[in-house]
């Protein structure tokens, strides 16, 4: 990554810029490893630690006289986190009753340190979606979950996988279930 351009802080009023060569040093490559090219000095990206980097330059003209300049380069390491998802509620629907829209607010349930709620991939599985689909629902830019349905004669269970992914791809996940009861039998 391009850092410093030599020339909007080094001038010689006797010599053109073109004519003036720069050594360059530095205190700790291993915080920062900072080079120069041309007439740009540059850093790699940092290693996974904080930490700090003097850099020295010197301008020499041809007539042998020299001036030099430091800076400091200092790098202060946040390591991405993983995800936090807190526990999904489970729900309960009798059979042949209405779709739960949107009932769960993602929002409430899942957070990341370094990436927005509206950047965070959502993924849903399931056990047995043949007995109620559930899908992920974005409204107003908040991700919910929808589940349709469930057909008028069923019964049973689904277990429901929500998976979150964050901007440098670590995952979390939550589980639910959705029970759906069976219609009382009125004789």
């Amino acid at each position: 990554k391009e850092l410093v351009k030599l020339d909007e802080f080094v001038y010689d009023d006797f010599e053109e810029n073109g004519k003036l060569r720069f050594f360059f040093g530095q205190s700790n490559a291993q915080a920062i490893d900072c080079f120069i090219e041309g007439r740009v000095i540059g850093c790699n990206a940092p290693v996974a630690k904080d930490g700090k980097n003097k850099i020295s330059i010197t301008a020499l003209n041809s007539r042998g006289k020299s001036s030099s300049m430091q800076f400091t380069v200092h790098v202060q390491f946040t390591p991405n986190t993983i995800p936090v998802f807190s526990h999904l509620p489970d729900a309960t629907v009798k059979a042949g009753s209405g779709a739960l829209k949107r009932f769960i607010d993602l929002s409430f349930y899942v957070r990341d340190s370094e990436t927005p709620l509206k950047e965070l991939r959502f993924g849903l599985g399931q056990s047995n979606s043949a007995l109620v689909a559930c899908y992920i629902e974005y409204f107003e830019e908040k991700p919910f979950i929808t589940c349709q349905a469930p057909a008028a004669n069923t019964s049973g269970s689904t277990l429901v996988t929500v998976k979150v992914m964050d901007q440098d791809g670590t995952e979390a996940s939550s589980e639910f279930t959705v029970t759906v009861e069976p219609l009382a039998n009125y004789a």
